[in-house]
């Protein structure tokens, strides 16, 4: 093994997941450390759902104390993550870009944990980057504390709560990433004056946010050059509401940059062919005097015009963007709705027309490759029924499909019975499933049905049933052999998530024997958990 090449070590790695190959080789010897320094530049844990809770504890343990001068960016969540990265923020010297992400389930943390937090984070004179989600005061923490260093700011949310007007100046700042209201960019550019790019998210309430008489004192830094707009939704019935006009009523906000701008970039939600014109799209910029580049991303459920061929869907990650399109089974369903789906409902006493059911069982050549959620909600013991035999065509049609969930008065026989009798072959695919029953059943406890849940769906990650409250009985071993079923028949799964009823309050979850008896079921199952809130139900979150 000593003889073998570096090279042919960082070619075995690719195959291997980050955090695995970081806690097994770390301060092995000299050599290997020097091999896994580079995977040490950028963490993430965000995305570490393929990895087991015994790695995370490991690298939060052990690789952090002693490795954390080399990292030189870092992407946790706050509510989750915070108490692992606190404690050795002092090490984190060569530390470049901070992205906090936040939980909307979480999002009622206190505003002084995060500023306390901030405070010592701005004190690192390397630090470049920051992005996160302000709360109250967050801006003046960041003002008064962040070093000459700091030059580019994300904030993924102002609100009319948040108070500009009497802010200081933070002059380091040249790059700025925000999503808020028109009327907040004169504070704004007050607080940032020399700003050099400006990547603006317009706030989707639309009816509150254009107007741009309220910017028509607006004084633009004039070091700003380079700016990204990006307005709209693909929300359900008020993709149409807010979004069906022209996008030539931005011209007005537009031209109070014409002075200024080398570079614009447009990214949006349009309905109707008038919004994506040729002409009228470069009538927008007519007025610029020092432009050199316009470039723009459109998305449009209609036809566009004949001189934009070139026009591509946007692409999902594009900073803030929200481009989900989520859809309830109606009369007034259409196959072009469908198309743009990526989220669907089948609520009750809901129906499919017989016109929508042949279309589709007449195109077995369509796919629905937006398709990446289906939620029933719907009864489903009738197999044979019109909305089932649809729901069945929209699994066959969808070969993106990853979100599975059944919420209902039965239990997970049920469920079971009526996924085998659909004969769907793509279940192969779907990486999360949920099963919420409102009646109490022991069922889904019973190992036959748990093996039954893994020949259907292989690959799953995360996996959402019900609370039941043997689960932290005296002496119950209810929850540790769920666990251990759950590991020896389902091997990608990460999540075990149980979701509470809505009369579990929360001193019920976190009474003192419920908590001792988890910390006690943690310990024994090498487990991570969390306690979340989420539509007035409580959710237990399992890091197998």
């Amino acid at each position: 093994m000593e003889s073998l090449p570096d090279e042919l070590f960082l070619l075995i790695f690719r195959y291997l997941k980050k955090f695995d190959v970081i806690c097994a080789f770390n301060n092995l010897n000299y050599r290997f450390q020097r091999i896994i320094n580079s995977y040490l530049t950028h963490i993430d844990v965000t995305r570490v759902d393929d990895v087991n809770c015994k790695t995370l504890r490991s690298f939060y343990n052990h690789v952090l104390p002693s490795h954390g001068h080399q990292i030189q960016s870092i992407t946790f969540n706050f509510e989750r993550q915070r108490q692992y990265f606190e404690p050795y923020i002092h090490r984190f010297l060569n530390l470049k870009s901070l992205k906090l992400k936040s939980d909307k389930s979480r999002q009622s943390y206190c505003a002084s944990q995060l500023n306390q937090f901030l405070v010592k984070v701005l004190s690192l004179e390397n630090l470049t980057d920051l992005s996160l989600q302000p709360r109250k005061a967050t801006l003046k923490v960041i003002a008064n504390h962040a070093s000459k260093n700091l030059s580019t700011l994300s904030l993924l949310l102002i609100s009319y709560c948040f108070t500009l007007s009497t802010m200081p100046q933070i002059p380091s700042i040249k790059r700025l990433s925000i999503e808020s209201h028109l009327f907040c960019l004169k504070d704004i550019f007050r607080i940032m004056p020399n700003l050099i790019e400006l990547n603006f998210t317009l706030n989707y309430d639309y009816s509150c946010t254009f107007d741009t008489r309220a910017n028509d004192d607006l004084q633009v830094p004039s070091s700003l050059e380079k700016m990204i707009f990006k307005f709209g939704t693909l929300n359900n019935d008020t993709c149409r509401r807010h979004y069906g006009r022209n996008v030539s009523e931005f011209e007005n906000f537009l031209n109070l940059f014409k002075d200024n701008l080398k570079s614009l970039i447009l990214i949006g939600v349009c309905t109707g062919t008038e919004s994506v014109d040729h002409e009228k799209m470069q009538s927008l910029i007519a007025n610029f005097s020092r432009l050199e580049t316009f470039q723009y991303y459109l998305y449009s459920s209609d036809q566009p015009d004949h001189c934009l061929s070139n026009m591509a869907t946007l692409d999902h990650r594009y900073g803030h963007f929200r481009q989900r399109f989520q859809l309830t089974l109606s009369r007034y369903l259409t196959p072009q709705k469908l198309f743009l789906c990526t989220k669907f409902n089948v609520l009750e006493k809901e129906f499919i027309s017989h016109r929508l059911l042949s279309y589709y069982s007449l195109n077995n050549d369509l796919k629905l490759r937006n398709m990446r959620e289906i939620h029933c909600y719907h009864h489903i013991h009738d197999v044979s029924s019109e909305t089932n035999r649809f729901i069945s065509k929209l699994l066959t049609l969808s070969p993106n499909l990853q979100i599975i969930s059944f919420h209902g008065r039965y239990d997970i026989r049920i469920v079971i019975k009526w996924l085998k009798e659909l004969h769907f072959n793509q279940y192969r695919t779907i990486d999360t499933f949920t099963c919420i029953t409102e009646t109490s059943s022991d069922d889904y406890l019973d190992v036959i049905y748990i093996r039954e849940l893994a020949e259907i769906f292989p690959l799953l990650k995360t996996i959402t049933l019900p609370w039941l409250t043997q689960y932290l009985e005296e002496n119950s071993t209810a929850l540790s052999d769920l666990i251990r079923h759950l590991r020896e028949n389902f091997v990608h799964l990460t999540h075990l998530k149980l979701k509470t009823s809505r009369v579990c309050s929360n001193a019920q979850l976190r009474c003192p024997n419920r908590m001792k008896k988890l910390h006690k079921l943690a310990e024994e199952n090498l487990i991570y958990y969390t306690i979340d809130k989420s539509n007035n139900q409580h959710l237990l979150n399992i890091l197998l």
